[in-house]
């Protein structure tokens, strides 16, 4: 069993993805009996530029592999899931969130390519569909 914990603030290296051009991202954490819990980074929601900031994330992140719902069906946010590992090893998921109401085009992108797995191009084509 596993569980989403509250938003704890970040630390140093939270601190610095947002200084760098990763988010602005909050950090959660997925907590894992038993094992080491895993961290959470999510995008804001409202950042004009969350997927050129996914993109960068790629290029420190291991992918593993990604996925997109929404929490419900009444839910009209898309999460863009990607797990992955840090260089040194610790796992990490990357979120950006997409609203299916002004971000329809995305939504529509994310859930037409998200099964073939090609996440630097979904995330490059999410990136390309942001407003300058």
């Amino acid at each position: 069993m596993t569980s989403d914990t509250a938003v704890d603030g970040g630390d140093e290296l939270t601190s610095m993805f947002n200084q760098h051009g990763f988010g602005p991202v909050t950090r959660t954490w997925l907590a894992r009996p038993n094992h080491d819990n895993i961290p959470i980074y999510t995008i804001a929601p409202d950042s004009p530029t969350k997927a050129h900031a996914l993109l960068r994330w790629l290029d420190i992140v291991d992918v593993v592999d990604a996925t997109a719902g929404k929490r419900d069906a009444k839910d009209p946010l898309v999460r863009l899931n990607i797990r992955g590992r840090f260089p040194h090893g610790e796992r990490v998921v990357v979120t950006a969130i997409f609203d299916e109401r002004t971000e329809t085009a995305q939504t529509d992108h994310i859930y037409a390519v998200i099964e073939a797995q090609q996440i630097r191009q979904l995330v490059a084509n999410l990136a390309d569909m942001e407003q300058d």
